[in-house]
């Protein structure tokens, strides 16, 4: 192959040698094409063979639901019923309730009987008392009592009391 000296294209060598009619060279490229058309209609058809496979083929159906007991149902429907119930609402009414001084060490839901009990630890018995108070002023606690109170067991907060608060939360679960 030779270059044309005029042309500047390095990656495009125009050769000039070949001094076959110009002809034989359109033969070439038109049988290039025709065999490109080719391989491409039988790709296409490969291609719509295996798209029509996929098409036509059975879906699996989805297997029964399984029978449940009255138990599981139970279980199940309370469950869901713990759902419906407005969590972020009540965790913000104690929150709000609680004083500087007061923490709070868990909050447990009993969800059959409606039941919260609530354990914390209070600077002193006057935090605690007014903790308790405030609880009680909301409608969101019932019945609410102390259940357990008593001194903690840290030497060094020798006037922290660990108590128990047990109410029944309105509006709640059934």
């Amino acid at each position: 192959m030779k270059l044309n000296r005029t042309s500047r294209m390095t990656s495009l060598p125009i050769d000039f040698s070949d001094h076959r009619p110009l002809s034989a060279r359109w033969w070439r490229l038109a049988a290039l094409g025709v065999l490109l058309c080719v391989s491409a209609a039988v790709m296409h058809s490969r291609l719509s063979a295996t798209q029509a496979a996929y098409a036509t083929a059975a879906v699996p159906e989805a297997p029964p639901a399984p029978e449940l007991s009255d138990a599981q149902r139970a279980r199940m429907n309370e469950a869901l019923s713990h759902l419906g119930f407005d969590w972020p609402q009540a965790l913000s009414h104690l929150e709000m309730a609680l004083p500087a001084g007061v923490t709070l060490a868990s909050a447990e839901w009993r969800g059959p009987t409606r039941e919260l009990k609530l354990t914390g630890e209070a600077r002193g018995t006057t935090e605690m008392l007014n903790f308790i108070d405030t609880l009680k002023r909301d409608p969101l606690l019932q019945g609410l009592k102390l259940t357990r109170q008593e001194p903690a067991r840290d030497e060094a907060a020798a006037a922290r009391v660990q108590f128990a608060l047990e109410g029944r939360v309105a509006g709640g679960p059934p």
